[in-house]
């Protein structure tokens, strides 16, 4: 046995967990390039989401997902009218081919500059997504 003292204590989470408000983040992306599983084939896709309305002050914003062909499916773009939520990082919205209910958009990272990562709905599957400035490309 080795004779050392042994330390015994409660973490005490003392970070600051920065809140993404979605509309600033918004203002800040007009296009970009969004990776993740379109085809729940197991691998990341890239699409590009389009913002063709923008109104901070009413806390209103328009994107389109063009979605590309791949592995066998049809191109086709899926727009989403999204609107204030219930706090800053999240965002209400009704998809365009969904039940008619009210969803929720999750915006929980962004530097609002090259990159913001959300959690949204989308066929029914909670996707996490990558959102990068297409300037950025490169550097991923």
């Amino acid at each position: 046995w080795l004779d050392a003292p042994q330390a015994q204590g409660e973490a005490k989470h003392r970070l600051q967990h920065n809140v993404t408000d979605a509309f600033k983040m918004f203002r800040n992306f007009p296009v970009a390039v969004a990776m993740f599983d379109t085809d729940n084939d197991g691998d990341l896709d890239c699409l590009t989401t389009v913002r063709s309305n923008f109104d901070e002050e009413g806390h209103k914003a328009t994107y389109t997902w063009l979605l590309p062909g791949v592995n066998g499916h049809e191109r086709r773009n899926v727009t989403f009218d999204l609107r204030e939520g219930p706090s800053p990082d999240k965002t209400v919205f009704t998809p365009e081919d969904g039940d008619g209910s009210e969803q929720i958009a999750n915006f929980i990272y962004s530097d609002n500059e090259h990159c913001t990562v959300l959690e949204i709905p989308y066929k029914n599957v909670q996707e996490c997504i990558l959102w990068m400035n297409p300037k950025d490309l490169k550097a991923v």
